[in-house]
């Protein structure tokens, strides 16, 4: 049986208004609540432990029983790695990859969605990395076509396909990347080798993780309704943030009043 853990981290001390919509989220801390093992890191807060708190409890207002930790270290790609380590001596088998920043875009009314996609996850033993963030169709609207198709719930009209890291290339998108994802710990931990740990510099360790399955192509499904999606208004990859707020606020509404 699989044993989930997370990696959710956010980073120094200027990220409250994330804690806010974090807090809001109800289909996002229903599926995190699901988890077997529950962790939300800081990295390199600065000493500044109020912060900290203040952050922390508006995250544990919904996502229960997470336990709070704290990177000094001064390299992201060593946090990952340390972390991954860290879940495998916890007992967890497996690994929900998701930034703080990360929005669900299932209905609240209909958060249960997110059990059964990780049930399926669970109950599916060949299955090792499924991406949360994109939708299926995308890529075979790209001519590419999925290895084999499987029903995760008919009454939610739900699909998985499985395609191969280089057909996710074929198709325009990353190989692999930081989207939110669940993984098996090996798998993982391949990834984020000895040599991702010499990468200080995200993008660029990114890269290396999307060569990797470039040159070694491995199996990664995807759903045909789209879980996660990151918004880009805070921290160092700032893209249009008045238009990003603008769609959390949409978000927001529509999570609250529609449903699929």
């Amino acid at each position: 049986m699989k044993v989930i853990g997370n990696f959710t981290q956010t980073y120094k001390t200027n990220r409250m208004d994330v804690a806010k919509f974090f807090s809001q989220d109800v289909s996002l801390n229903y599926f995190l609540n699901q988890l077997d093992k529950k962790f939300f890191s800081f990295h390199k807060p600065e000493g500044n432990i109020q912060y900290c708190k203040d952050f922390a409890n508006l995250i544990k207002q919904r996502f229960h029983g997470v336990e709070f930790l704290i990177y000094n270290e001064p390299i992201f790609s060593h946090v990952v790695h340390n972390h991954m380590k860290m879940l495998e001596e916890k007992g967890c088998t497996d690994v929900l990859f998701m930034y703080d920043d990360a929005m669900c875009t299932i209905p609240d009314q209909e958060k249960e969605l997110g059990k059964v996609i990780l049930d399926f996850y669970k109950n599916s033993e060949d299955i090792y990395l499924l991406n949360l963030s994109l939708k299926g169709e995308r890529l075979i609207q790209c001519g590419v076509k999925p290895r084999q198709t499987r029903v995760v719930s008919a009454k939610h009209n739900l699909l998985a396909y499985e395609f191969l890291t280089t057909d996710y290339a074929k198709a325009s998108f990353y190989e692999m990347d930081d989207s939110t994802y669940l993984g098996r710990m090996d798998i993982v931990q391949g990834l984020y080798d000895e040599t991702y740990m010499t990468y200080t510099n995200t993008d660029q360790a990114e890269g290396y993780v999307r060569l990797k399955c470039e040159q070694y192509p491995i199996s990664r499904w995807v759903l045909n309704k789209r879980m996660f999606r990151y918004c880009y208004y805070t921290g160092m990859h700032i893209y249009n943030k008045d238009k990003e707020l603008r769609f959390l606020d949409r978000l927001i509404k529509f999570k609250v009043e529609n449903h699929f």
